[in-house]
């Protein structure tokens, strides 16, 4: 499986498996894009470094981290997340 790491001030940080509340906030999240308009990637951001579960990992700490890191991270996450959902489709795979 991926991990979704985010390196600070040096360390690298991996955001342990998701729970159950953190992807229904996630589809609360998606729900709620237009809703939010201008904050939408301020919340997404908020909700991404909550997934590390880790004091050292904040909005405040994404917000100083560098573009590469900050885009990374934004990219990837989802693909981190659907790596946990599985496919129940007709002669589908768990992703």
């Amino acid at each position: 499986m991926k991990d979704l790491k985010v390196t600070i001030a040096g360390t690298v940080y991996t955001a342990p498996a998701p729970r159950v509340k953190e992807f229904k906030e996630y589809l609360k999240m998606l729900r709620d894009r237009e809703e939010n308009g201008a904050d939408y990637y301020n919340v997404e951001f908020a909700f991404i470094a909550s997934l590390f579960r880790d004091p050292a990992v904040t909005p405040e700490t994404l917000d100083e981290a560098d573009l590469a890191v900050g885009a990374s991270l934004w990219s990837n996450y989802a693909l981190w997340i659907d790596q946990y959902i599985p496919n129940t489709e007709k002669n589908a795979k768990s992703r």
